[in-house]
């Protein structure tokens, strides 16, 4: 997954590519480039949480300091690890891109309609680079009207036809890379699918949260926004009474697509619901954070003079979970479809395996896992179309001898399916010679007599 090319992230799918893989690049090792990627879209997700408390801070109270934004970023950090399963935790902060795309796309629209001239070519610039991650972040493009400090009917002119080039660039780009069938898949929209599948999504959506701690923490933020409403400024109003309407309007969407519907409404399809209680647990952060400050600054005379401490101390304290989190990370234990693809790769090992064909899920965690140690092996499932010329290329040059037999791991197939599916990115026609194991099943097959 780390290893493959520049590829188009289409529709939310999870294909580690794009500006992620070049900022990934320099490190060649796989097994650490991995780590790099994972850790690159772990500061990401939190730096979309950053973004989300400092644009609510900055409008209920421009004057707040570094140290109190620094502690409620953490707070709101920890608050959203705690409402999110273990799953929905590692799916939106390891797995699927959404928070880099939307942090490019918010931070272009900002450059766009708040700075100067000079920095609208790199706010340009960052606007593409979301869109051919995930061009459904376009349809946050209503931020733009609540990210300046006032109207300019001029600048939010130049963001909608820079997001309208972007979009129509990243519209057509997967052409490209994607067979006719994906394609059609991604942009198929019909009511027939939203009736038969909203009921799955929304118990996929609910299944992503810890119940308990979720409710608590949305009544005790929606009370405490009902109570200091006084404080909320107009362009937050906008963004709190917007952003639930927005996430009904985006589950009802996708989940009316035939893609999602395939993929059985999984819960990464649907992260701006959870991004929307992100919102709300933010902006009852800071409100009640403003008021424990006030407070405690009467009562404490020193309180409100120590800001750089407070910052410090964040800043440490941030730095240490950080840490934590990255040594936690650098073992295949804490990625569990890395740990469960072990015995699998071990029988790579044992097996002399070749090439392991089956579903995208199951295939390029046994491939990442054999890379790492040191087993080169290739993988070939529907998700491999964008790289089938380079996978067959790279297939014909390490299997010199046109007479060598191959040793296939098929996950999930019967043994015709899967010698057909390698087959038909090599090319030619191929016969199983024998079966070297049943469970996985892996067989050898050579290329059939004329």
């Amino acid at each position: 997954m780390s290893a493959q090319r520049l590829t188009f992230y289409y529709w939310g799918q999870d294909r580690l590519a794009n500006v992620l893989a070049l900022a990934g690049w320099p490190v060649q090792n796989v097994h650490w480039n991995f780590y790099v990627l994972l850790l690159l879209q772990a500061i990401m997700f939190h730096t979309l949480i950053a973004l989300i408390v400092v644009f609510v801070s900055r409008t209920v109270d421009p004057g707040r300091s570094l140290g109190s934004t620094v502690f409620t970023v953490l707070g709101v950090s920890l608050l959203v690890t705690a409402m999110l399963t273990p799953l929905a935790t590692h799916t939106f902060m390891f797995e699927q891109q959404y928070a880099l795309s939307l942090v490019l796309f918010v931070v272009g629209l900002a450059l766009l309609v708040r700075c100067s001239r000079r920095w609208f070519v790199i706010g340009a610039i960052l606007i593409v680079s979301s869109l051919v991650v995930v061009p459904a972040s376009v349809l946050f493009f209503p931020l733009a009207a609540v990210l300046g400090d006032r109207w300019d009917w001029r600048r939010l002119a130049i963001a909608a036809g820079t997001t309208a080039a972007a979009l129509a660039f990243a519209a057509m780009a997967p052409s490209i890379f994607f067979d006719g069938e994906a394609q059609t898949a991604y942009r198929t929209f019909s009511l027939s699918l939203f009736i038969s599948g909203w009921r799955d999504a929304a118990s996929n959506v609910v299944d992503g949260l810890r119940l308990a701690p979720t409710i608590v923490f949305l009544v005790l933020s929606v009370a405490i926004l009902v109570v200091r409403r006084s404080e909320i400024p107009t362009r937050l109003r906008w963004v709190l009474l917007g952003a639930p309407p927005f996430a009904i309007a985006w589950f009802c969407t996708f989940t009316a697509n035939r893609w999602v519907t395939w993929n059985l409404h999984f819960p990464r399809y649907y992260f701006p619901v959870y991004l929307t209680l992100i919102v709300v647990v933010s902006a009852a952060a800071v409100i009640a954070g403003n008021w424990a400050r006030d407070v405690l600054a009467a009562r404490t005379r020193s309180f409100a003079t120590r800001p750089a401490r407070m910052a410090l101390v964040g800043f440490a304290v941030s730095s240490a979970l950080l840490v934590v989190g990255v040594f936690r990370l650098l073992t295949d234990d804490g990625i569990p479809v890395i740990a469960n693809a072990g015995p699998a790769a071990e029988d790579v090992r044992d097996l002399d395996v070749e090439v392991v064909v089956g579903d995208y899920w199951t295939v390029w965690p046994i491939v990442y896992a054999s890379l790492s140690r040191g087993y080169q092996v290739f993988g070939i499932s529907p998700r491999a179309e964008a790289l089938a010329d380079e996978l067959t290329d790279e297939v014909e040059r390490t299997f010199v001898d046109p007479g060598d037999d191959i040793a296939l791991m098929c996950i999930g197939l019967d043994e015709p399916t899967c010698v057909l599916d390698f087959a038909r990115f090599v090319g030619g026609d191929w016969e199983v010679a024998s079966t070297a194991l049943v469970n996985p099943l892996v067989v050898i097959v050579r290329p059939a007599a004329e």
